[in-house]
């Protein structure tokens, strides 16, 4: 997607990208509706409930956006691609395995997406996926990869855990009334195992996994650093999608999911990524089986980027 919006604009290709994130300054949360950069509204569609213009959505096309950085995986091929047994967030990416076969109707991954922003001059990264059925919760991660990960024909992944990459899980209860769980976590080797039974901002999750924010925020306008929201009526879909039970080309209520961190104010980092994963897990439990999964590019560092400079100047 292009960035390029007014004012004075600077680039720099990716190897300049980490010296220049050091110099952004901002203390902004996150685009809720009422930011004007991103609906994050527990729909789809670029609907203008923002107050200063319509801003991006799903719905929007990549290239007439404002995204640093745009993936949309499609995963309604069959014989699906899932997880084979045994595998979890704590292994590493070579000890993961994939075959053919299904999952459970609220566990099957349709669509996954996920995009970058520069929201005064804070990066910002929105992710969401939608599921065939909605009998039951929802248990599910995003993954935003340093190396380069994708599947091999015979079942392996290809890349490996880099120091720093992201997980967010996030636990949608049916029928809970503070919002979702969302754990913000990040691939930590230093950690042997969970630091006790009820891990803190800070302290280690599971082996290789160390907790960054635990929260139920429920996306809504205002200051946030991470939320997440679904849909909890029917909602119409931009692109071709089929329920299990309902109307064509409309998530059913809480088929849809989508979220936001923002990774300057959270976890002031500078990470570059080239790969994005979403994937269903059995539970809520940190180290749950993991079941269905979309794995795609997410080249953040591979393409020019463009940013508005406040004090600085990189030419």
């Amino acid at each position: 997607m292009n960035s390029c919006k007014s004012g004075i604009w600077h680039t720099m290709k990716s190897f300049l990208y980490a010296i220049f994130t050091s110099l952004l300054i901002g203390s902004s949360a996150f685009a809720t509706p009422t930011d004007g950069v991103f609906e994050l509204e527990a729909n789809a569609n670029a609907i203008d409930d923002s107050g200063v213009g319509a801003p991006d959505d799903w719905s929007t096309p990549p290239n007439s956006g404002g995204a640093l950085v745009f993936s949309f995986e499609n995963d309604t091929a069959t014989p699906d691609t899932i997880f084979t047994g045994g595998n979890k967030d704590i292994k590493d990416i070579p000890e993961l395995g994939w075959k053919t076969g299904t999952v459970l109707d609220k566990g099957d991954i349709l669509h996954a997406y996920a995009a970058a922003y520069n929201i005064n001059n804070d990066l910002v990264l929105t992710f969401g996926a939608d599921r065939f059925g909605n009998s039951g919760d929802a248990f599910l991660g995003f993954w935003f990869y340093q190396d380069s990960v994708s599947t091999n024909p015979d079942g392996t992944f290809i890349g490996q855990h880099i120091a720093g990459d992201l997980l967010i899980q996030v636990n949608y209860l049916q029928g809970a009334n503070d919002g979702p769980e969302i754990l913000v976590l990040e691939w930590d080797t230093t950690c042997a195992k969970a630091a006790n039974n009820d891990p803190q901002d800070g302290q280690c999750a599971a082996t290789n996994l160390r907790l960054k924010v635990k929260t139920n925020a429920l996306c809504s306008p205002g200051a946030q650093d991470v939320c997440a929201s679904t849909n909890t009526t029917d909602s119409p879909a931009p692109w071709a999608y089929t329920p299990k039970s309902g109307v064509e080309n409309v998530f059913p209520p809480e088929t849809f999911f989508e979220g936001g961190v923002n990774l300057t104010e959270l976890l002031q980092t500078d990470t570059c990524f080239s790969s994005f994963a979403a994937e269903t897990r059995a539970s809520s439990s940190i180290t749950a089986q993991l079941k269905d999964f979309v794995v795609g590019d997410f080249e953040l560092c591979s393409v020019d980027i463009t940013k508005t400079c406040n004090q600085a100047v990189v030419n």
